[in-house]
């Protein structure tokens, strides 16, 4: 299937974009700077362009009755007109995607990440497999191992709650062992109860305590 390289989306929009904007902070909620400002020290940085991976479905027949699973790239730093800014990087049919199809997608772009931490064009495909000049990769091959002008982490990854049951094996919403990948709650502790009031759960003394408000963290399965 057809993909496009987070690394090599980037060196374009650098290249033709305004690289200013790519690297900007002011739209990035607290807890995903948190994190950028954890990838910079580990980089040895002050700058790197914050990217989100978006995961979703959207219908793409007439009677909705199939959808695409898509894959998209943000920006969370950027804000005005580009805030909502999303670049499908793949497409699937839902029909098409097996129990491994996400595990096989994410080896890709982990390899194609790695080497925008790195700030550097890779030397061989995701699968240490020589670029070919006969498969079309001789702009890959002669770029191999050379410098990026810049460089760029993963911040944050959106989705539904099956994409992220899917994709990182989290806890789905019907599991009465637990639901939530933040605390112990069960369907039973996050229902109305006889006084009609929900229980409260490990990730809501959590929130309190970061000082964070709901808008400014991760929505959690047990908030309901």
């Amino acid at each position: 299937m057809a993909i496009w390289l987070p690394h090599e989306l980037l060196a374009k929009l650098w290249d033709y974009g305004i690289p200013d904007s790519l690297l900007s902070t002011e739209g990035i909620d607290p807890l995903t700077k948190e994190h950028w400002a954890h990838c910079c020290a580990e980089a040895g940085v002050d700058d790197l362009i914050g990217l989100g991976i978006w995961g979703d479905g959207c219908p793409c027949n007439w009677d909705r009755t199939r959808s695409l699973e898509v894959l998209s790239m943000n920006f969370p730093g950027l804000t005005g007109e580009f805030k909502n800014l999303r670049i499908p990087l793949c497409g699937i049919l839902k029909e098409h995607v097996g129990p491994h199809t996400y595990d096989d997608l994410f080896d890709v772009f982990k390899w194609s990440l790695e080497h925008l931490a790195e700030g550097t064009n890779p030397e061989t495909r995701h699968d240490d497999l020589r670029f070919e000049r006969w498969t079309g990769d001789a702009c890959r091959q002669s770029r191999g191992g050379g410098a990026l002008p810049f460089r760029a982490a993963l911040c944050e990854v959106r989705g539904d709650w099956k994409f992220m049951s899917d994709t990182f094996r989290l806890p789905r919403h019907n599991l009465n062992d637990g639901i939530c990948w933040s605390c112990n709650c069960t369907p039973a502790t996050v229902n109305c109860g006889a006084l009609g009031r929900r229980e409260r759960c490990g990730c809501d003394a959590a929130g309190e305590a970061s000082g964070a408000s709901s808008k400014e963290r991760p929505r959690r399965p047990c908030e309901r």
